[in-house]
């Protein structure tokens, strides 16, 4: 993953020395922000808030959504529930716009991690089950093990320990 980020940071160099303010910035930008997220949320939040002003400049929609769920992710991971909630609700406009079911599952999948570290479990749950009829829907089954995981943490938090092996 170093490898893949060094080679990610090289090409942002290049393209900020040449000035490029293009799509493929945006691109790059995020792209760095995705692989920092779990190591480097702060240096994550850079990234994407960069992205997604330069997104905004170019009117590249596209850019903009994967920086606002890319915001919601790192937020999440600094412990701002409410800037990451916030943040995957835009992202979410955009995902819905542009038709794009992986996105909306994994963004229905950030919404239900942030209401699991409020403690509102229910809702939690909502998001939990209409992510996971999406990535069956897609036939995604890494990402439904995932959220079926999740479904079952949030059942136990609840005390439904019945709930939580089903």
């Amino acid at each position: 993953m170093v490898d893949k980020i060094n080679k990610l940071a090289a090409r942002l160099d290049e393209l900020n020395r040449l000035g490029d303010e293009t799509t493929e910035k945006v691109d790059v930008l995020n792209a760095l922000a995705e692989k920092l997220v779990f190591d480097d949320a702060k240096r994550s939040l850079e990234f994407c808030a960069e992205a997604y002003e330069l997104s905004k400049k170019l009117s590249y929609t596209q850019g903009m959504g994967q920086s606002l769920g890319l915001m919601g992710s790192s937020h999440f991971m600094v412990s701002d529930h409410d800037a990451a909630y916030d943040k995957f609700l835009e992202a979410m406009t955009f995902a819905e716009e542009a038709g794009d079911e992986m996105e909306q599952a994994d963004i229905l999948s950030g919404l239900a991690g942030v209401q699991l570290s409020l403690g509102d479990y229910e809702l939690a749950l909502s998001y939990s089950f209409k992510a996971l009829r999406l990535y069956q829907k897609l036939d995604n089954p890494y990402r439904e093990a995932w959220c079926l995981n999740g479904i079952g943490g949030g059942h136990h938090d609840m005390g439904d320990y019945d709930g939580a092996l089903k």
